[in-house]
């Protein structure tokens, strides 16, 4: 009955802690819907500010950069890899339509025939451009693992939030069952 007793009045102190900790938090005119979405904001900026540590953290040992809160800059450079592959691979196709009527002797913008040595050059552009699709195409795969990581680590970021948003309102429920039961224990006194 001691145990439970102290128990009790641990409990008591801890939400008188809390009251006292919400009691300087409070602004005049806020109703206690404002004040316990306060409470929840801070707590959830907390949160959000030890995540992005953990990211930094993590970025650090695997040779990472993240840039919270978000990776924008990974979705700017997969669109600029994919235009420049875009005009990479136009440029290909007007290099082969080249190519193609250098075989058949013919010269589309003068009418004259292509020597060897340019028949030569426009074959060393097309293997260099093809070069660059492949390169680019590598960094692009790169980029898209980078960003599906970024969305992993938001998405567990914002279950992390929902268990502690969860958490907060069992507490608040513990807290308002605890009230109650003090209050009964001082009636009965």
């Amino acid at each position: 009955m001691r145990s439970e007793n102290n128990s009790l009045l641990e409990k008591v102190q801890l939400r008188e802690q809390e009251i006292a900790r919400l009691h300087q938090t409070y602004k005049g005119g806020q109703t206690f819907d404002g004040v316990k979405d306060n409470y929840r904001n801070e707590q959830i900026t907390q949160e959000h500010q030890q995540f992005g540590q953990y990211l930094r953290e993590l970025g650090q040992i695997l040779g990472i950069q993240f840039n919270l809160p978000n990776c924008s800059f990974l979705i700017e450079q997969a669109h600029k890899l994919k235009q420049t592959q875009k005009d990479l691979n136009e440029d290909i196709r007007e290099l082969e339509r080249q190519l193609s009527q250098a075989k058949a002797g013919v010269m589309a913008d003068a009418g004259k025939v292509m020597s060897d040595g340019e028949v030569n050059r426009l074959k060393s552009l097309l293997r260099e451009a093809e070069d660059r699709i492949t390169q680019l195409t590598k960094e692009n795969k790169r980029m898209k693992a980078e960003i599906d990581k970024k969305e992993q680590y938001q998405s567990a970021f914002q279950s992390n939030s929902k268990a502690y948003t969860e958490k907060v309102e069992l507490m608040e429920r513990e807290a308002r069952m605890n009230r109650e039961e003090i209050d009964r224990l001082k009636s009965d006194n």
